[in-house]
Order: C-alpha cells, then structure tokens, then sequence
C-alpha cells in the first residue's frame, strides 16, 4: 500500500543499446568483394559468428544477421547516394555492449569509433539522494508498486509525487466481485438452489460443488 509522499528523481544518463554502422559503400546490392569471419559478441555472452563470402553483399550481410538469432538486428541506410550497414543491439544496458571484429578481408569499418552510433550503456538516476542504477529506462523496482519511464535527462530534481489510486483499487474489487458472483451463481443455477430446480438434473444437490462453494466463500470472506 503506497502512502502519499513527494521524491525528487535526478535522471543523469538514459539506457542505451549499442548501435554502430559501417563505412559508406557505393551500392547496397553490388558484391563488397570481402571474405572471411564477421563476430558478435553482446557482453559476455558466446560469440556470434557471421560467414561473409566475397559474393555478398551489404544487404546478404544484414540478412545474415538478422537469420542468425542473435540479439542485434541488422539494416541498410540509404544516405541519399552511398549505403551503410546498421547494427544495433536489441537490449540496452552496459553488460549488453556489443563487439565485432572484422576477420580476413572484411573491412566494413564497423570497429572504428566514429562509427559508433551509441554506446551500450545504463540508465543513472539518483532518487531520494540514493545513486540507482538500471539496465533498462523502465524503473518498476526502485519504489514498491511504482514504474518509472524514463525519457529524458534533467538537470534539476524533478517533482514526483506518489499517492494511492483509489479508482483504480475500486475497479479491480469490482472485478472481484463480479467474478465471485457469477462462480456462485452458476453453482446455484446447476445444482438447484432454494425453490428453483436445477438447470442439470445430473448435478442436483451435488455435494461436492457445494462444498467447493462453501471452500470459496471461506477463502473470499475470510481474514487475510
């Protein structure tokens, strides 16, 4: 249960993905003429290995890459005249940072630092004047029953202020009750209750669907 109170996040540093691109080509559908190796590794996971023949192309290359599995998908930018392969990881945070290494003749440049995009990165935030740090720009853990979505970095503390949603509580008892009833009246309707027969002769005075019903009513009126 969430009293109302007032906290004043600072927001530093936003998640990222890594994302990266390879030097211009003239043409996304000519043969590159490069053979050899192309590998993946996404923080410490097992490496990612992309066999690239001198007959592929930027646009095989991508599509090798995004048939293989891996967590990074693939794509082709048209600069309006020359061609880029684009990388990007498919999950942000640090421990997801993405490294290649162009083996045999490939020379894509897609290791060379003006060609990195973004750096994989976590989100930093300082929250009560407490330094919390996530993967991802989404906060559900910092504060029980509360997500933050982070969007942007502030360089004074922002206003955020907590309280219970009533309406929304209201709904879900609602919903509860609603469901309750229906158990209840459907039990009634099939085994008969009071003057009314039952709508399934078979399960007349069934005990056993009585005592479940009795079990839930303990279980939905009972002390918690």
């Amino acid at each position: 249960t969430l009293t109302a109170q007032e906290l004043a996040p600072i927001l530093t540093q936003l998640a990222k993905a890594q994302k990266m691109r390879s030097d211009a080509q003239a043409s996304s559908t000519t043969a590159l003429g490069q053979a050899g190796d192309l590998t993946l590794q996404i923080g410490t996971g097992d490496p990612l290995t992309i066999a690239v023949t001198a007959t592929d192309t930027l646009t095989d290359i991508a599509s090798k890459i995004n048939r293989s599995g891996g967590r990074i998908s693939a794509g082709i930018i048209n600069a309006g005249g020359s061609f880029r392969l684009s990388l990007q990881g498919l999950d942000s945070g640090a421990a997801n940072a993405v490294t290649v290494t162009e083996g045999g003749s490939i020379n894509l440049g897609l290791t060379k630092p003006a060609n990195i995009v973004d750096t994989a990165q976590d989100a930093k935030l300082t929250v009560d004047g407490l330094d919390i740090t996530r993967p991802t720009n989404s906060v559900a853990d910092a504060i029980p029953g509360v997500t933050m979505a982070l969007t942007k970095v502030t360089t004074s503390p922002a206003t955020l202020t907590i309280a219970g949603d009533s309406s929304a509580l209201k709904a879900k008892l609602s919903s509860f009750v609603s469901a309750y009833n229906d158990i209840v009246n459907s039990v009634h309707t099939s085994t008969g209750y009071g003057s009314a027969k039952a709508s399934n002769s078979v399960l007349a005075g069934e005990p056993a669907l009585r005592r479940t019903l009795d079990q839930i009513s303990a279980l939905a009126t009972g002390p918690v």
